[in-house]
């Protein structure tokens, strides 16, 4: 899995990509751990500001 490069193929269809792999190959238990490996892949997940609906989801 390569590096997503923001501005040569759509981004949409590269983070579709990269989510659908990751979570195949990778075995991560917290944020902090997924966006390791992410990293690697030059995406970043974030659960976004303390008020967002996403921040406040519950799992």
């Amino acid at each position: 899995m390569g590096k997503v490069c923001y501005g040569r193929i759509k981004s949409k269809k590269a983070l579709t990509n990269v989510s659908n792999k990751v979570p195949n190959e990778y075995k991560y238990s917290s944020l902090a751990e997924l966006n390791v490996v992410l990293k690697q892949c030059n995406v970043l997940a974030d659960r976004g500001s303390e008020n967002s609906k996403i921040f406040l989801a519950k799992d």
